[in-house]
């Protein structure tokens, strides 16, 4: 085993930082945004070509910079908070064949929330995709690509609900969230009660349960 088998090539300069705009604004009822930003993928794309050459060479880690162009939309009618929201992730790796870069993705979220019984339950439900571009690319590239996904599916597609409220003089706050993975079939369930017997003092119970596909985002916990 090698004491250090990973270079993390972490940012560290001011050229390494981050940056972004954005406008908001409505028009005919409804709230719109648009953002743009210069920044990176949170998970390091994992090198291990020289490695697999070479078990002496190092597992390189590596922070893709990418171009993030979004729309948001939001309209409140009848009650319901609608949501819409669309991004672009655009990297260097146009053709999506280079192993050590991530894809491009195409991403959406749409939603809603609204009050229940006179305000005092709110249902908010929500799902979002996110598409990585170019997966037969990806597939040629097999598991050297940074993309690689082993059951060969490059979608991700989430839903999720969250039924929460408050009672007792806002002392009682009960809720239950639901995320599922429709590719993968995989679920996460998290009920929740906070108690506040007094200013000062607020306790809290909470469970969280994982099932599903071994693969998934959630089967794997």
């Amino acid at each position: 085993i090698l004491a250090d088998p990973i270079a993390d090539e972490k940012p560290s300069r001011l050229r390494d930082g981050t940056w972004g705009l954005r406008w908001s604004g409505s028009a005919g009822g409804q709230d719109l945004g648009l953002i743009y930003a210069w920044t990176f993928h949170r998970p390091p794309s994992v090198d291990m070509g020289a490695f697999l050459l070479d078990p002496a060479q190092k597992i390189r880690l590596t922070y893709d910079r990418f171009h993030l162009v979004g729309l948001e939309a939001a309209a409140a009618p009848g009650g319901f908070n609608l949501r819409a929201e669309g991004a672009f992730y655009l990297t260097r790796d146009l053709a999506g064949d280079d192993p050590r870069v991530r894809n491009s993705r195409i991403g959406g979220v749409l939603g809603f929330d609204r009050d229940l019984l006179t305000g005092k339950l709110n249902l908010n439900a929500q799902i979002r995709s996110l598409v990585t571009l170019n997966p037969e690319a990806i597939k040629g590239n097999g598991q050297g690509d940074a993309d690689y996904q082993t059951d060969g599916r490059y979608t991700e597609t989430m839903a999720a609900f969250r039924l929460g409220g408050t009672f007792l003089r806002d002392r009682l706050k009960p809720q239950v969230s639901v995320t599922t993975g429709l590719e993968r079939r995989d679920l996460r369930i998290e009920p929740e009660i906070l108690w506040s017997p007094g200013d000062d003092l607020e306790l809290g119970l909470r469970y969280v349960h994982y099932a599903g596909d071994r693969d998934g985002v959630f089967g794997q916990f």
